[in-house]
């Protein structure tokens, strides 16, 4: 996000760790290339992802719209790319603040 549209494929889903602070507390855009290095059979990754309500900023209304084939063909994308980059932050509860940077996202109603 900060480097706008000039990041190199070379660092594509490897997460960041800049969080997003709100109602929910503070979570963070994931290392996809990691997280998928453990999910090897394309059908338990799927069914899993079916069933996953994860916090924001992950689309997940986008990928539960998906298809089957389509979201195979994610998973075969994102485990041909080398694993690399680090872990990002776990996600921290509402009462706590993060250590890391983070924007907020919290609602402001105006007065």
């Amino acid at each position: 996000m900060e480097k706008g549209e000039q990041i190199p494929e070379s660092e594509w889903l490897t997460g960041v760790a800049l969080g997003w602070r709100g109602p929910w507390g503070t979570s963070y855009l994931s290392n996809l290339r990691r997280q998928l290095a453990a999910w090897k059979d394309a059908t338990a990754w799927i069914a899993m992802e079916r069933g996953r309500q994860g916090l924001s900023p992950m689309p997940w209304t986008s990928l539960h719209a998906m298809t089957d084939d389509e979201l195979r063909s994610v998973h075969a994308y994102i485990r041909s790319l080398p694993v690399t980059g680090e872990s990002t932050p776990a996600p921290v509860p509402p009462a706590e603040e993060p250590k890391s940077p983070y924007l907020n996202l919290a609602p402001v109603v105006p007065q």
